[in-house]
C-alpha cells in the first residue's frame, strides 16, 4: 500500500453525508475505535415492502440542540457495539456516504444516543481502512468552516448584538413591570451587566446566576448581623 495515496486527517474533521442530508457535521476520528456511529434519536423501525428501514433524527450541532435533521435508510446491520463505558449496546447499523477533503466513500454508521459525548459523531477504523491516516497533533487539518458558514447551512437566524441587548432590556422591563418596582436607571444597570451577545436571548445565564446568588448571599450576612444585633439588645 502506497501511504502518500492516504488522505491525511487531523483528531477531528468536518464531513457531510449527502444521503442524510447533512452538510457538515463535526466528527471525531478514532483508531480506537472500531464502528462509527452517529448521534440519531427517535428512533423508529418501519418496513418498505418486505425490507427493513428505520427512521430518526440527527442533530448535527452539539450547541444547537433545536436543530435537526429527520432521517431515513434502509437497515444494515443489527449489532451489540461496546459503548465508551463498556456496556453492550444494541444499535440499528445503516450504510451511508461519507464526504470528507474532496473524497467520497460509502461506510457503515450505527445510530446511538451520543448526547453525552463531545462529538455528534465519531469515524471508526472501519471507515479509514486503506484511507485515512490520522495526525494527532491536528484537529479540522482539511476543513475548517468559520460560524457563518455552519449557520447558513443549516439556516440558522443570527441575531445582532443591539437586538440582543434590546431583548435583555425588555425582559427586565417585563419583569419589573409585572413583579417588581425597579426604576429605569436601575433595570438598565442590571441589562447591561447580564447582557451576553453569545446568548440567542440575549442574557449571559451564568452571570444572571452568580449575581442573584451573591445578592441573596449579602442578604442573608444581612439578615444573620441584625439577628444577633437583637439578641445582644435582649
Amino acid at each position: 500500500m502506497d501511504l502518500r495515496k492516504l488522505m491525511i486527517v487531523g483528531n477531528a474533521e468536518w464531513c457531510s453525508l449527502p444521503d442524510l442530508k447533512i452538510p457538515a457535521i463535526r466528527a471525531r476520528i478514532d483508531s480506537g475505535a472500531k464502528t462509527s456511529s452517529i448521534h440519531a434519536v427517535n428512533i423508529t423501525e418501519f418496513y418498505k415492502g418486505r425490507q427493513q428501514w428505520v427512521k430518526f433524527e440527527i442533530h448535527p450541532l452539539r450547541i444547537h440542540t433545536d436543530i435537526f435533521v429527520e432521517c431515513a435508510a434502509p437497515v444494515y446491520d443489527f449489532r451489540l457495539v461496546k459503548s465508551s463505558t463498556g456496556e453492550a449496546q444494541p444499535r440499528y447499523v445503516i450504510q451511508t456516504f461519507i464526504e470528507m477533503g474532496g473524497e467520497k466513500w460509502t461506510i457503515q454508521v450505527t445510530l446511538a444516543n451520543r448526547r453525552s459525548m463531545g462529538f455528534q459523531m465519531l469515524l471508526g477504523r472501519e471507515a479509514m481502512t486503506h484511507r485515512i491516516l490520522i495526525n494527532p497533533s491536528e484537529d479540522f487539518r482539511l476543513t475548517a468552516y468559520s460560524k457563518k458558514q455552519i449557520r447558513d447551512f443549516y439556516g440558522i437566524e443570527h441575531a445582532a448584538p443591539k437586538r440582543k441587548k434590546l431583548l435583555a432590556n425588555n425582559l427586565i422591563k417585563k419583569i419589573s413591570m409585572n413583579n417588581f418596582e425597579v426604576e429605569e436607571s436601575e433595570y438598565l444597570k442590571i441589562a447591561s451587566l447580564i447582557t451576553s451577545a453569545d446568548s440567542p436571548v440575549g442574557i449571559d445565564a451564568k452571570k444572571t446566576h452568580i449575581i442573584i446568588l451573591h445578592k441573596l448571599d449579602e442578604i442573608n450576612q444581612r439578615m444573620i448581623r441584625i439577628e444577633k444585633m437583637l439578641e445582644e439588645k435582649k
